[in-house]
């Protein structure tokens, strides 16, 4: 979870993806797949700061909090068509 700055997404050829700010998700794909990660972050600017949830953590998250799953689901589904 971003909690400030702004990042860019890159594929494995280092093309640019997508750039996200403050509340974004990344990597929300992989884990509710559970496939390996297909694009790398990349911090572009000098106050970026995240929470790095480990698999455990996310699952309790989801657990404690039903909408939040349903909001990174969705954004999941708009991220796939996108790409």
């Amino acid at each position: 979870v971003l909690l400030s700055g702004e990042v860019k997404i890159l594929d494995k050829k280092n093309k640019e993806l997508a750039n996200l700010s403050e509340g974004a998700i990344v990597g929300e794909i992989a884990y509710m797949k559970n496939v390996p990660r297909t694009a790398s972050v990349l911090a572009a600017s000098n106050d970026v700061y995240a929470i790095r949830l480990k698999t455990n953590q996310i699952s309790n998250v989801f657990k404690l909090f039903p909408a939040f799953y349903g909001m990174v689901y969705q954004q999941m589904k708009k991220k796939e068509i996108s790409f």
